[in-house]
């Protein structure tokens, strides 16, 4: 839960470019975990991340199948 509350805190002070990429597949990554409380806190982070989101080209990477698990 803490990489994920990480992710979403700093997504701001990320490099813009590495936005979509590194921090976006970081959180697709814990939105498939097994736990339920980590795939909150990704889902929670996703909706701090997106407003950071210079171009909204990677958003259906974030509507992928590990979003759709239910939490």
């Amino acid at each position: 839960m803490l990489v994920a509350d990480a992710c979403g805190a700093l997504a701001p002070l990320v490099a813009p470019e590495m936005r979509p990429s590194l921090v976006l597949s970081m959180l697709a990554q814990l939105a498939a975990d097994a736990e339920p409380a980590v795939r909150a806190a990704a889902a929670a982070a996703l909706a701090r991340l997106l407003p950071h989101l210079a171009t909204l080209d990677k958003y259906p990477a974030a509507r992928g199948p590990e979003w759709a698990r239910g939490y």
